[in-house]
Parts: C-alpha cells; structure tokens; sequence
C-alpha cells in the first residue's frame, strides 16, 4: 500500500518530486526505431484525447511530440484495466507535460504506441 501511495504521489501533475532520467532514455521521435522494444522514451503529452465513454476498453490517446495526426507516437491508456483509483483520473492535465514513459513499443496503423495499463508507466519530469 505505502509503494502504491508513493506511486500516486510521484504520478500526479502537481508532485514536486525530482525524477531522475534513466541515461538509456530514447526521445518521442525515436521511437519509431524501436518498435518491439521494452524502453524508457522521454517527451511532451501535445495532445490528450478521450473517445466516447462507450469506447470499448476506455482508452485515453496522449499524443507527445505534436498533436494527431503528426504526433511521434502514442501512449494509449487503458482506463478499464487501471487501478480503481486512477479509472476518473484527469487526463489532460498531462496536456503539455513532459513525461517519461516506460513500456513496450508497438506498431499501430503506421503509428509507434505504447500501451499503459498501470500509472507507474508514466512519470512526469519535474522541471523545477
């Protein structure tokens, strides 16, 4: 419970905890390199987008680099598989943030995405 709350913590848009950048970090722009891979890829959220509530499985699309349909890549969050807590979590508050994010990379319609299915993927940089 206490790794959990710590998690919630340092996952919050206004934690000011100093997060440290693994040194094998890739940026948004690369990821399309690394398709297959587990990595760490460090970016801005340029776009939070969120379908119909009826969408199945609930996703969230945060775009980084730029918004659709020029975005680097895609973090694709699956609200219904989150933790309780997380399931009204606001979403575009990650709008404009810079965040590392780990996970693997993946291919979707010609588009690199990694797929959140729990908040201790995403991490937001503090830049203090």
């Amino acid at each position: 419970m206490a790794a959990f709350l710590f998690c919630l913590f340092l996952c919050l848009p206004d934690a000011h905890a100093q997060r440290v950048v693994p040194s094998d970090t890739i940026s948004s722009h690369e990821a399309v390199l690394h398709v297959g891979e587990e990595v760490v890829v460090k970016g801005v959220i340029a776009q939070v987008v969120i379908p119909a509530k009826d969408t199945p499985g609930r996703p969230v699309f945060l775009n980084m680099g730029r918004p659709y349909p020029y975005q680097d890549m895609t973090l694709v969050v699956w609200r219904e598989q989150l933790p309780k807590s997380y399931k009204k979590y606001k979403w575009t508050a990650l709008e404009g943030k810079e965040v590392c994010v780990t996970g693997k990379m993946r291919i979707y319609k010609n588009n690199p995405e990694i797929h959140i299915y729990h908040p201790r993927q995403i991490h937001i940089i503090d830049k203090q």
